[in-house]
Order: structure tokens, then C-alpha cells, then sequence
């Protein structure tokens, strides 16, 4: 998931800068977020296509993670994984 993320940036964000967060958090949890300053995704994305954040919320799913996809203010994207290992 961070491997596409970060192809996700490469691809599309026309970023100058992506950074990979990957924190402890409370309760056994892992925080995995990768950031971009480049151009953000739509307002409202298409049905059809994007076929890479699909996948990337699959395979969050089949592991019991959380995924959020967020624009972020000005500019840019944020995707967050959140996952609890036992």
C-alpha cells in the first residue's frame, strides 16, 4: 500500500516533496502516512478507473486496517494507514 501510494505520487500529484510517516500509536497500533504538496485529488473522483485506490483500500480491508485518502489543505494528498496488529 505505501509502495502504490508513493507511485501514486510519482504518477499523478506532480509533487515537488513526499514525505513517509510511520508512528506507534496507543493500543498496539502502527501509523503509516505518506503526504505530497502536489496538485490533490478531485473534489469528487470518478466511479470508473482509479483502480490503484481501490486496490489500496482491498488490501487495507484483508488486514483489518484503516485507509484514508484525504486532500490536504493547500495542496496536496494524505494517505493514512492505521493498523492494529494483535
Amino acid at each position: 500500500m505505501i509502495r502504490e501510494a508513493l507511485a501514486n505520487v510519482v504518477r499523478h500529484s506532480h509533487a515537488d516533496r513526499a514525505q513517509v510517516f510511520l508512528l506507534a500509536r496507543p493500543g498496539d497500533a502502527v501509523e503509516v502516512r505518506v503526504e505530497d504538496d502536489g496538485i490533490g485529488l478531485p473534489e469528487e473522483l470518478p466511479e470508473d478507473g482509479h483502480f490503484g485506490l481501490r486496490i489500496m483500500r482491498e488490501r487495507a480491508g484483508a488486514i483489518g486496517a484503516r485507509l484514508r485518502i484525504d486532500r490536504r489543505e493547500p495542496c496536496g494528498t494524505c494517505v493514512t494507514l492505521l493498523w492494529r496488529h494483535s
